[in-house]
């Protein structure tokens, strides 16, 4: 449905796909083809003949050819996609460069200038080039929403190179750990397919991908081989449509660094058939050979994609931070204070207290008390996960709601801790004996009825209660405040 998404007040046509974004990638993944379909037609037949398809001359075609291209180029313009306009402008860039080297020499300047200076019209005569002014880009929302949670994307691979954050977690990850205290934006993903894969599932599963992805691309470039016959195509025209599936191919890798498109399963059917083009025409016409050329191509890919992944980490790794967070096997989250490591703060979050953005409340309450020399550790489960901490013990554990056994049973462990329940819920539930020092808050307004069982708790064991200003379980309204206050 159009009229979903403007930029101003042009209406961003999705053409019937979820949104402009999609459409415009797979206009663009057309657009290369149309340079083979072109190419090919320009070659002529074998004994150089002025005719080309079906009788048609070589002009007359270049010209049917470029009219559906520029269409193509117009409704990419409607879509005000700047990821795919990128993406098919790097390809362009891509396919002229491996035609001069197939040709030794710069071929159709005449018709790539009428190309350009048409692209160039319909850019202005749409209003597409205000969407990609630099004065304009430079204050866009959308651009410098992607730039911050690409950052953060960095950072969550440092954090966790190797098996990733889970799958489904990317955005929930940076809300918590990585995005700005004063941004209020709400992410599923990273936005980008390769740190998506990357966060999500670890760097070796991101360098298999961008390997496989990559090395088809390769593969491409590289060309046929020598094998002919009279049921294949000539080697110039196999050259070039495997070389225009390689550029949509390439686009649809390049439009993925912009937005996380792999995802959507209806947008894959173009992309393979350019992965089948490529591998089918590779090898009938390399024949055995296409094997060897295969491994060289997937090396190749290998050595970048080793390379890329490489960089991402040690771009995420040395970005500078006045917290290191770490994110340890199973789920747990450790947030420092770029080394100082004097005590801990043991947390068993509750989203029903601190809200599901509980990893930013968290780091909200570390900016207020400056860590106070404290490393703050946020354990996945129950107590039983707390035999994964590697230190002499946590100086204040602190359980939110109905995690308070979690607590009570940590502060069994490292009896010298001081223990803060905040906001528990339930009835209270205490080990015979049990000892250690206790600070129970409680909320001001009790939705749960837990406040007078336990104040008669307080009051049996000595534990110093107070009262927050906190509405039901929630205690945000008093945070970070009424926590630093009790530490």
């Amino acid at each position: 449905m159009e009229g979903i998404y403007f930029f101003g007040e042009h209406v961003r046509w999705n053409l019937g796909w979820n949104n402009p974004n999609q459409a415009g990638v797979f206009i663009a993944m057309w657009i290369p083809w149309l340079w083979a379909l072109g190419a090919w037609a320009a070659e002529g037949d074998d004994i150089g003949a002025r005719r080309s398809w079906h009788g048609l001359r070589r002009d007359a075609a270049a010209t049917v050819v470029l009219g559906v291209e520029l269409v193509l180029w117009f409704l990419l313009c409607k879509t005000y996609s700047r990821g795919a306009l990128v993406a098919v402008g790097m390809a362009g860039v891509g396919w002229l460069l491996w035609s001069f080297i197939r040709e030794r020499r710069v071929t159709g300047i005449g018709l790539m200038a009428v190309r350009l200076a048409a692209i160039g019209v319909l850019l202005f005569a749409t209003g597409f080039f205000s969407r990609i002014d630099p004065r304009f880009v430079s204050q866009d929302a959308s651009a410098g929403n992607r730039l911050v949670l690409w950052k953060g994307g960095l950072q969550m691979i440092a954090a966790s190179p190797w098996s990733g954050w889970g799958a489904g977690e990317s955005g929930r990850g940076f809300v918590n750990w990585f995005q700005p205290l004063d941004a209020t934006e709400k992410y599923g993903g990273m936005v980008n397919s390769y740190l998506h894969v990357g966060v999500e599932h670890g760097l070796p599963v991101l360098v298999a991908v961008m390997m496989g992805a990559l090395g088809i691309w390769m593969i491409a470039w590289g060309g046929v081989g020598a094998r002919r016959s009279e049921h294949c195509l000539p080697r110039d025209a196999a050259a070039t449509i495997m070389m225009g599936a390689g550029s949509s191919w390439l686009v649809f890798l390049i439009a993925n660094v912009f937005s996380t498109l792999w995802i959507f399963r209806n947008l894959w059917w173009l992309p393979a058939g350019d992965g089948l083009v490529i591998l089918g025409i590779g090898f009938v016409t390399s024949g055995r050979f296409f094997f060897g050329q295969m491994v060289r191509a997937m090396t190749a890919a290998w050595v970048v994609s080793l390379l890329i992944g490489a960089g991402l980490y040690g771009s995420g790794k040395s970005m500078a931070s006045d917290m290191r967070i770490v994110y340890q096997a199973g789920g747990d989250v450790t947030v420092t204070d770029a080394g100082r490591n004097g005590g801990r703060v043991l947390f068993f979050p509750e989203p029903s207290v601190l809200g599901d953005d509980w990893g930013k409340e968290i780091r909200r309450l570390a900016t207020a008390i400056g860590f106070l020399d404290f490393e703050i550790v946020t354990p996945v489960g129950n107590c039983a996960d707390v035999a994964g901490v590697s230190c002499a013990g946590p100086r204040v554990i602190v359980a939110c709601g109905s995690k308070y056994p979690a607590g009570i049973s940590a502060l069994q462990r490292f009896p010298d801790a001081h223990l803060i329940l905040l906001h528990p819920v339930g009835k209270p539930v205490v080990p015979e004996g049990f000892k250690g020092r206790v600070s129970v808050i409680l909320p001001m307004l009790d939705t749960r009825n837990s406040g007078r069982g336990w104040k008669a708790v307080c009051k049996q064991k000595g534990w110093a209660v107070s009262i927050s200003a906190g509405v039901g379980q929630d205690i945000r309204q008093a945070w970070p405040g009424v926590l630093a206050k009790a530490i």
